[in-house]
């Protein structure tokens, strides 16, 4: 009985973390990504090319626009089972056509980074499908994505921390693997065999060589590597603070990440992001009863007087309501926008955080943060608000609103036009969306 046939391999990863390079070696080295016409020609952002089969391509972005998503910075909405909907009945068939396809050039595989967010589709049709994950460290991708798409550095970690998450979240250990981009610049010859060894392929000595020269240091335009081309920060990378879950996560992935990963950052050659810390974090101590009971009667004095619009004597008895009871949100969150509309908008940040902290799944709390953001010029923790808004709900129309200004304002006016289609979408009358699409689109 002849062997199974081994099963395709997906290269994939957050988008300008390496997965065309890394493509290009496994390709050398015997991996079939299709026919040289069907893969996606060398351009701008990848001058020695993407390696990226379109046919397998344009069936993810089909996948990804039926779910009213897209690959930047409108993630859809994924629940539980989307992969079996009747409504992609179609693209399943095209998919598993496509895959028998490519799959009559044995061993086979195919590189696409958004197939991050796709993985129940592929892994549901090609059962043992291995991935391959290409890793870099989030501020490098960041500072690319940023040079490349014209996106800001707090969208560009926001989308790294949502490709890999899901990566993780849909892909069994024993058919994944991670790769660091920084490995083939350290040890390139002991990454390559490393991952050669696990996907199965035994080139020749004279054909390993020719693939470890399509590593290619020289185009490399952003790096933490000590000596290496590229900016670095005048502080010192090492000093770099990213939110605390993406530094979470990289290390997690790192410690997937061979040893030659390892042996990089044992050394000091490599750095980890630090996590950024949190002065507002939610209270520890649990609060009496009493004082819980007084708090809430501050609290609905401060409503009344609200009413009568006293707003200074409003103002004392919600910070006596948050003194008694650090617990209480809505206390929290109404003491901050206060004071964020009487001008006091450094200290209104404080409160507005920490009724985030405690309730962060209420819009109206992380709006009012953004909104303190905005007064207070820190328009990077605006966008991460308002993002970390939009993923529980896609559809909130203030912070899909601002988004699209400011990626107007950055001169992504692709992304700008996306946000505003989908307030249209939502809200088929909104001004303020209508007539930015008007501008950006003035022949439409």
């Amino acid at each position: 009985m002849p062997a199974a046939p081994t099963p395709p391999l997906l290269i994939t990863g957050m988008h300008r973390s390496g997965t065309s390079m890394v493509a290009r070696l496994l390709n050398i080295c015997g991996l079939s990504l299709g026919p040289e016409q069907r893969l996606m020609p060398p351009g701008e952002g990848n001058p020695n090319g993407f390696w990226q089969n379109l046919d397998m391509d344009a069936i993810t972005e089909e996948v990804l626009a039926s779910l009213s998503g897209e690959w930047d910075f409108l993630l859809p909405p994924m629940p539980d089972g989307w992969e079996q909907a009747d409504a992609l009945a179609g693209l399943r068939q095209r998919a598993e056509e496509q895959a028998a396809a490519l799959g009559r050039r044995l061993p086979w595989g195919w590189k696409d980074p958004r197939a991050s967010l796709t993985i129940p589709f592929w892994s549901r049709l090609l059962p043992g499908l291995r991935t391959l994950v290409v890793l870099r460290h989030p501020v490098e991708t960041a500072r690319s994505l940023v040079k490349r798409v014209s996106s800001s550095p707090a969208m560009a970690q926001h989308l790294w921390l949502q490709y890999y998450r899901r990566i993780l979240a849909h892909t069994d250990p024993g058919l994944r693997m991670v790769t660091h981009y920084d490995s083939y610049f350290l040890d390139p010859g002991g990454e390559l065999q490393r991952i050669l060894d696990w996907a199965g392929l035994e080139p020749d000595e004279q054909t390993r060589q020719v693939a470890l020269t399509a590593i290619a240091p020289d185009i490399r335009q952003q790096s933490l590597i000590g000596g290496s081309p590229g900016p670095v920060a005048a502080e010192g990378e090492s000093g770099i603070k990213v939110p605390a879950e993406l530094a979470q996560l990289y290390d997690q992935l790192c410690g997937e990440a061979g040893p030659v990963l390892q042996a990089g950052l044992a050394s000091g050659q490599l750095s980890r992001p630090q996590a950024s810390p949190d002065p507002s974090s939610p209270p520890t101590d649990p609060v009496p009863q009493e004082r819980q009971a007084r708090a809430g009667q501050s609290f609905d004095a401060a409503q009344v007087l609200l009413e009568q619009g006293n707003t200074e004597q409003a103002i004392m008895r919600f910070q006596e309501a948050t003194t008694l009871d650090p617990w209480r949100a809505d206390a929290q969150n109404d003491l901050g926008v206060l004071l964020l509309q009487a001008g006091e908008a450094t200290v209104a940040e404080i409160y507005l955080r920490l009724a985030v902290g405690l309730r962060p799944a209420d819009p109206g709390f992380s709006a009012n943060l953004a909104a303190a953001y905005i007064r207070l010029g820190r328009t990077e923790d605006a966008i991460k608000t308002y993002l970390a808004l939009l993923e529980r709900q896609p559809d909130d129309i203030g912070s899909l609103n601002w988004l699209a200004a400011v990626a107007h304002e950055m001169g992504n006016v692709p992304t700008a036009i996306k946000y505003a289609e989908r307030v249209i979408k939502a809200d088929p009358g909104n001004e303020t969306a209508g007539q930015l699409l008007a501008k950006l689109r003035p022949s439409a």
